[in-house]
């Protein structure tokens, strides 16, 4: 891990809630990626908040149709946060 303060190896457990850490954030990224190609809507985006969790935003500007799976939460000035069951 570049820019580490503590290096690898020093603790275990330290190194296993780093892990775990990198590994959560690739799999929200694969799911955004996941999200782009089955959807075709380029402007997918997968974030968080302390209110609703992990959702999925869209830019209201793109003109694509929504998914039917997609339960709008939030909308915002330029965008639509939704959350699936998943």
């Amino acid at each position: 891990m570049t820019g580490a303060f503590i290096r690898a190896g020093f603790d275990a457990d330290l190194d296993r809630i780093l892990e775990e850490s990198s590994a959560a954030r690739r799999y929200i990224s694969e799911l955004e990626a996941s999200e782009r190609a089955r959807t075709g809507i380029k402007g997918v985006k997968v974030g968080y908040n302390r209110i609703f969790g992990y959702y999925i935003e869209l830019r209201s500007a793109g003109g694509e149709p929504v998914p039917p799976e997609y339960i709008r939460r939030q909308t915002l000035v330029g965008a639509e946060r939704y959350v699936t069951a998943e």
